[in-house]
């Protein structure tokens, strides 16, 4: 009697397993993003800095809670980064910097029903880890414009006499910040009756991924930020 009660108690846990599980909706996503960054030098002084156009793509998952609320966790490979320009004894510089990240979104998302479809209004936190980028370098000086592309890199810590930073003509491989970011998100957006979906998003970034040098804080500061819009299907 008392095997036939486990099995029944373990037969009835798979089920409702099955049954929360059924009720899970994947997708895709995927956008166009406008990112930028806050950086602050070793004295508080916020440099001037512009919008990177990029894109995000992954997949999604909403799972339900209640009637009108859903968990919606999400994997994401996102561009970020921001443009830099100087102008020093009249040559003028940019610098782009595109980092790329793998990013885990948890968005808590409110679906009340609106018109054929839902609203979709979320909030939650972001957990990012850097892979890889690209950054850029152009310099004009009157009609003579030169340029290099090459290859950013995570590092928590970067040496001052690294030689490999500090000669432009051999340049290939740059720091951007530390790998691991969290952040905050918010989203609005509608979901039509046919499962597709439009939607508003905005992240910042919480830490300071500013790397430190020769082990010792700096005192700059480099926050990403980013705001996009994104388009998305459930199956």
């Amino acid at each position: 009697m008392l095997m036939f009660r486990k099995l029944l108690f373990t037969c009835m846990l798979a089920g409702t397993s099955c049954a929360v599980f059924s009720q899970v909706q994947f997708g895709l996503r995927a956008g166009i993003n406008f990112s930028n960054a806050i950086v602050k030098d070793e004295n508080g002084n916020k440099m001037p800095t512009n919008l990177l156009t990029g894109f995000h793509v992954g997949i999604t998952a909403d799972l339900p809670v209640g009637d009108e609320f859903a968990v919606q966790p999400a994997l994401l490979f996102n561009t970020m980064g921001y443009q830099y320009k100087e102008m020093n004894s009249g040559v003028s510089i940019t610098v782009n910097q595109h980092p790329y990240y793998l990013e885990l979104p948890v968005q808590f998302l409110y679906k009340p029903e609106l018109g054929n479809g839902h609203l979709l209004l979320g909030a939650g936190p972001c957990i990012a880890y850097g892979i890889s980028g690209r950054w850029k370098v152009k310099g004009t000086d009157g009609n003579t414009t030169v340029s290099k592309t090459g290859n950013l890199e995570f590092k928590n810590n970067i040496s001052s006499t690294d030689s490999s930073y500090l000669n432009f003509n051999d340049l290939k491989t740059l720091p951007y910040g530390k790998a691991f970011d969290l952040g905050g998100t918010l989203l609005a957006g509608y979901e039509f009756s046919n499962k597709f979906s439009v939607q508003l998003n905005g992240q910042l970034g919480l830490l300071n991924i500013a790397p430190d040098v020769d082990n010792r804080k700096t005192g700059e500061v480099l926050k990403n930020m980013q705001f996009g819009l994104s388009v998305g299907y459930k199956f």
